[in-house]
C-alpha cells in the first residue's frame, strides 16, 4: 500500500515539527529560535507534529479497516 502524495507531504511537515520539539525538550531550542527556550514551545511542537503524523497515516488506517470489514487481506499485493 502506497501513501498518497498529500500524505507524504503532511508526513514531512510532521517530522519538521517533531524534530524542533524534541530539540527544545532536550535543551537545544536556542539553535532554532529564542522563543523555544521554554518547554511549553517544545510540547506544542510535539503535539502539532503528532497531529500531522496521525493525519498522514489516516488513509492507511482507513484502508486497513475497510478491507478488514470486507473480509479481504489488509494489504494485498494484487491491489497495487
Amino acid at each position: 500500500m502506497r501513501l498518497p502524495v498529500g500524505s507524504v507531504i503532511i508526513l514531512i511537515c510532521g517530522l519538521c515539527a517533531l524534530i524542533p520539539g524534541l530539540m527544545t525538550l532536550l535543551g537545544m531550542g536556542d539553535w532554532i529560535h529564542e522563543v523555544l527556550n521554554q518547554p511549553i514551545g517544545g510540547i506544542a511542537l510535539l503535539i502539532i507534529g503528532g497531529c500531522y503524523l496521525l493525519a498522514a497515516l489516516f488513509p492507511l488506517f482507513a484502508t486497513y479497516l475497510t478491507r478488514r470489514e470486507q473480509g479481504k487481506a489488509p494489504f494485498d499485493e494484487a491491489d497495487r
